[in-house]
Formats: structure tokens, C-alpha cells, sequence
């Protein structure tokens, strides 16, 4: 959850460090306290309303909105693609440290990661640019390849240099995997419609990375390490790549022309 944004520049390192000082289940209270330090004063100061209900909302209830979209093979490109495109992500983040602390040691790992989470942050800041440039599909395909190049860097590199710039190609991408679908539903779907869309594919893509773990990890179990893996999930990145460039159709509605 951290792995993203600003959050993985700070808090994986620190939890790492805690646990190799405290030991991890100290860690573990130390980070609980600590989150819910922060996160429930948020809830109770900024989230205790909930939001006007937008101008131009559609009239059809939200399954509707869904069904509507269901019937259209853009949306299904987008889902698809992302669905294979973040689990392959995740899967290989959540076992990022188990896989480089054998190559770079704990320290090394530690800031092998905090060098992939801070080009996530980064990579968002040309999203914009290259968007306007190429359109949110074309960018999406370069998006999956980059990352794909990134974890061949992992699979097939024995030196440190080689598995920074690995995690430097896949730090660019993580977080513009996020932002994309949001780009491509606003492209591509009615205003009205945005909210109805966003929610489904977020909806499918949390349930294709949370299985992702598990499959790293039994495939790493079975081989005796993550060769087979990274490359299933080079495989999953590729696949997306080709998935997302199906178009399927036009806007359902156009949308205002900005002042």
C-alpha cells in the first residue's frame, strides 16, 4: 500500500530498519501505532462528509452505468490489460526485498526500494506531458513495456548497478499504472459515467493483485526462485501492452469543450 507514492520513500525503509533493530513483530506494533495515529484523526477531520453530488451526474443507477460499460470492448481492454498489467506489478513489489536482499544485502535492498518508490513518484510528474503527446493508450503500451525491460534488468542482472536500473525502470512505472485507468475511463467514457467505470476496474484489478502474491511466491516455492516468476509477470506486462492498443470504439457521449 505504500509502494507508490511518498509513502514507500519512507515507510518501507523504516519498517526495515525497525525490524532489523526490534525484531518484526515490534516493528509491526510500532507501524499499527503509528498509522493509526495518523489515519484517524484524518477520517474524522477531512472524511465525515461525504461529497456534493457532482453537476451532469447520469440519471441511471450505478449497475446500469456498469452494465452499459460492460457492453462496450474498450472498457473490457482497459480492464484486462490493467488487470494483468497491476497484478504482475504487485506480485513483484511485494517480493521485491525477499528477491535482492541475497544479490545486495539488507541495506542494499532497503535502498534498492526506496529508489523504486521514489521513481514512482517521479515518473508521474512527464505522465501529463506524454498523455497530451500520445494519448492515454499509447502511453499506457509504453508504460507496460518499460516495466517489462525493468524486470528483465531483475531477472537477468548479477550486478548492483544493473538491479538499480531495474528498479528504476519499474519505479517509473508504478505509479503511472495507478493514474492511467482514471485517464483512459475520462478519454474514452461519458463524464456522467466516470465514477460507475473507475469503481469497476478498480474493483477487478484489486481482485487480480491480491492473488498475485500468492502466485510469486508458489512459483518461486516449486522452482527454487523467482526466475520463473519474473518471467510470468514479463509475459503478463507484454500481454497488457498488446490488450491495451484495442481501442473498441468511441466516447458514449461527448464531453464540453474546455473554456
Amino acid at each position: 500500500l505504500t509502494g507508490a507514492s511518498c509513502g514507500g520513500v519512507l515507510v518501507a525503509p523504516a519498517l526495515l530498519w525497525l525490524i532489523g533493530r526490534h525484531g518484526f513483530t515490534p516493528a509491526m506494533w510500532t507501524g499499527a501505532v503509528i498509522m493509526l495515529a495518523t489515519l484517524l484523526p484524518t477520517v474524522a477531520l477531512v472524511l465525515r462528509r461525504s461529497p456534493p453530488v457532482a453537476a451532469g451526474a447520469s440519471p441511471l443507477p450505478m449497475a446500469a452505468q456498469r452494465r452499459r460499460a460492460m457492453g462496450r470492448v474498450g472498457y473490457w481492454t482497459i480492464s484486462a490489460s490493467y488487470a494483468l498489467g497491476i497484478a504482475a506489478q504487485v506480485g513483484v513489489i511485494t517480493h521485491l526485498v525477499a528477491f535482492l536482499v541475497p544479490k545486495l544485502g539488507g541495506g542494499g535492498a532497503g535502498l534498492a526500494l526506496s529508489v523504486t518508490t521514489l521513481c514512482a513518484v517521479m515518473g508521474r510528474f512527464y505522465l501529463a506531458l506524454a498523455v497530451g503527446r500520445l494519448g492515454a493508450r499509447r502511453v499506457s503500451c509504453l508504460n507496460f513495456l518499460q516495466e517489462a525491460v525493468g524486470l528483465t534488468f531483475l531477472l537477468t542482472g548479477d550486478t548492483a548497478p544493473s538491479l538499480y536500473a531495474g528498479c528504476v525502470l519499474v519505479g517509473l512505472a508504478v505509479g503511472n499504472m495507478i493514474t492511467l485507468p482514471g485517464l483512459l475511463v475520462q478519454e474514452e467514457f461519458a463524464p456522467a459515467d466516470f465514477a460507475a467505470v473507475v469503481s469497476l476496474i478498480v474493483g477487478v484489478n484489486q481482485f487480480a493483485y491480491a492473488l498475485a502474491p500468492a502466485v510469486v511466491g508458489i512459483l518461486r516455492d516449486r522452482t527454487g526462485g523467482y526466475g520463473s516468476a519474473l518471467g510470468l509477470c514479463i509475459a503478463l506486462l507484454v500481454m497488457a501492452a498488446a490488450i491495451i492498443l484495442v481501442r473498441g470504439g468511441r466516447r458514449s457521449a461527448a464531453r464540453p469543450s474546455p473554456a
